[in-house]
């Protein structure tokens, strides 16, 4: 698929739909909805979520390729998709003992993966690419200390005081993962005028023809 400003308003319209289906999935989860939280309604939430965020990455990374940044950044972001496609066959394996060789290989692939993105992001050539997707690897990375953080301080805190805090804790970490489509939107947006077809502004004696 060639991206041209058709293909990228059809991704930004993608980007909107992932923003709303994460916050539902947010309120389902937290309201605690038993039929959308366990069973097949729930494998089904899960499937599209990702889905969605998969074809995201994937259109990122042929934005980079579009508008010729280094071939590495657009490398370290296939890789990203791979491992984040690989993460997500196991979200549908419930027997994780017989995963466990398998999730020890993967999560040291994720995290040398990671650092590959994390420093070709901040490698970028072009100035608009460039300072978006700066924006987005801060998010990555600020999703992931956050919830690596997370698991051990919440552990502590519901040991030493009350349980709740173990719940909300992960609600407000869940929360935060909002900023992962808003920031893609904006994104998306703000690199529409590197793109074939974009619409170039009226001039200001034709606005009012």
């Amino acid at each position: 698929m060639k991206v041209t400003f058709k293909t990228h308003t059809y991704a930004t319209l993608l980007a909107y739909f992932y923003a709303v289906i994460l916050l539902l999935a947010i309120i389902i989860r937290y309201a605690e909805v038993t039929s959308f939280n366990t069973g097949t309604l729930y494998y089904i939430r899960v499937a599209i979520l990702q889905a969605t965020y998969i074809l995201l990455l994937i259109y990122l990374t042929m934005l980079l390729a579009a508008v010729n940044e280094r071939r590495s950044a657009v490398i370290a972001f296939s890789l990203f998709v791979v491992i984040a496609i690989a993460g997500n066959i196991t979200i549908f394996i419930p027997n994780y003992q017989g995963l466990m060789v398998y999730l020890e290989i993967y999560s040291a692939l994720s995290i040398i993966t990671f650092i590959f993105l994390a420093v070709e992001i901040f490698k970028l050539r072009n100035p608009i690419i460039n300072k978006y997707y700066k924006v987005l690897g801060a998010i990555f990375i600020a999703q992931i200390l956050l919830k690596g953080g997370m698991r051990f301080g919440l552990a502590y805190l519901t040991e030493k005081y009350d349980p709740g805090i173990y719940r909300f804790g992960w609600l407000y970490a869940d929360l935060f993962t909002l900023f992962t489509p808003i920031v893609l939107i904006v994104l998306l947006k703000r690199t529409e005028v590197l793109l074939d077809g974009y619409p170039q502004p009226a001039q200001p004696e034709e606005e009012y023809l």
